[in-house]
């Protein structure tokens, strides 16, 4: 992972920022992470990273994983018409 501290990205923003598909890129401020910037290939990189912040997602997910531990599952359909409801808001 690359790490830069804000008040030194400068000039060095286009060729950090570059470099970002190799690594994720930490930003610190005053010598503490505040940010990281990952890199994306094409829209599907962006519409996961938009599903995994969402709270109507992490609800399903937990959801899930109570069932998981109450040896319950959710049936196929049923997961995926969720997941493509959560994709759709947050579109």
């Amino acid at each position: 992972m690359n790490v830069a501290a804000i008040d030194e990205l400068g000039a060095d923003v286009r060729r950090l920022l570059g470099e970002r598909r190799e690594a994720p890129l930490l930003l610190t401020l005053d010598g503490r992470p505040i940010a990281v910037v990952l890199g994306l290939e094409d829209a599907e990189d962006l519409d996961r990273l938009k599903l995994w912040f969402s709270p109507e997602f992490q609800a399903m997910l937990e959801a899930s994983r109570e069932q998981h531990r109450a040896g319950l599952g959710i049936d196929h359909d049923t997961f995926w018409t969720g997941l493509e409801s959560a994709v759709e808001e947050t579109s």
